[in-house]
């Protein structure tokens, strides 16, 4: 799984993350964790994560795909 982060204006960041398994692990329900983000199985994003939230985001996604799948 990746996830490519760009800096947008006003100080936040556009997030765009694909699961390399989207059945056991879908994007989407992990960018959900953030507020505006969502998405599908295989494909998701978060429009606007406030810089200041750049350490959670990757703690969050290492643990979310890194896990094994229950």
């Amino acid at each position: 799984s990746c996830a490519v982060i760009v800096p947008r204006a006003g100080n936040s960041l556009v997030v765009s993350v694909r699961s390399c398994d989207p059945e056991l692990k879908p994007a989407g329900k992990f960018c959900e964790r953030f507020v505006f983000g969502g998405g599908r199985r295989a494909a998701g994003g978060v429009n606007a994560l406030p810089a200041a939230e750049l350490d959670h985001f990757v703690l969050q996604f290492f643990q979310y795909f890194a896990a094994p799948a229950v």
